[in-house]
């Protein structure tokens, strides 16, 4: 796995910076996404969701996104539009994206 400086000094920065801690904190946590009301979350001032890929939006060592998950993500995209990322702590990781497809996006 290639070192990632870029990613590295984000996260000191994060650390350094009392504001930006809150960033990589759980601000929600629900049993299913589908409990999830975007519009309340965009009211009460989200400006932006970060899901987790692994676990979350799929099962384990999959790329599709379980039923479920699929609904959610749209309504959740109807809501924050291009302010949805999706994180994966396995895209790119030799063990699991050999290619590094996964890490690519395709």
């Amino acid at each position: 796995m290639a070192f990632n400086l870029s990613g590295v000094l984000g996260l000191v920065r994060m650390l350094a910076t009392p504001s930006l801690r809150t960033l990589a904190m759980s601000h929600v946590v629900v049993p299913s996404l589908e409990r999830l009301d975007w519009c309340a979350l965009r009211a009460a001032g989200f400006r932006g969701i970060v899901l987790d890929k692994d676990n979350t939006l799929t099962l384990p060592e999959m790329m599709e996104c379980v039923p479920s998950a699929q609904r959610a993500l749209r309504s959740c995209a109807e809501v924050f539009g291009d302010r949805v990322s999706i994180l994966s702590n396995t895209a790119g990781l030799a063990s699991h994206d050999q290619d590094g497809a996964q890490a690519a996006g395709s």
